[in-house]
């Protein structure tokens, strides 16, 4: 049983995030080896295509379960931010070297 502050499907949300940031993650780093430019045109390209489809994984899910659509897009988006922090700060370090 679930409660009222429970995300629901957390590990499935966990899982998505973890795919999709390391397969954006591991394109990024490839694009870094070219010039600047290509690299920030694919990165941003990459961030918006990342977030439609965070918007399509919460629209889909509005239609599958309406009782709890405000907790589950409240926990993906908390998520979304989370993991964009942590692959920003991660490029970073590796368009430091």
């Amino acid at each position: 049983m679930e409660s009222a502050y429970s995300i629901p499907h957390w590990d499935l949300i966990v899982a998505f995030f973890i795919v999709t940031t390391l397969g954006f993650h591991l394109f990024s780093i490839k694009a870094a080896k070219g010039k600047p430019q290509n690299f920030i045109r694919f990165y941003m390209g990459s961030t918006a295509l990342k977030m439609g489809l965070c918007l399509m994984v919460i629209l889909i899910y509005r239609f599958a379960d309406k009782a709890t659509v405000i907790p589950f897009a409240i926990g993906f988006m908390f998520h979304y931010f989370l993991f964009t922090a942590f692959e920003v700060i991660l490029l970073l370090k590796h368009l430091k070297k």
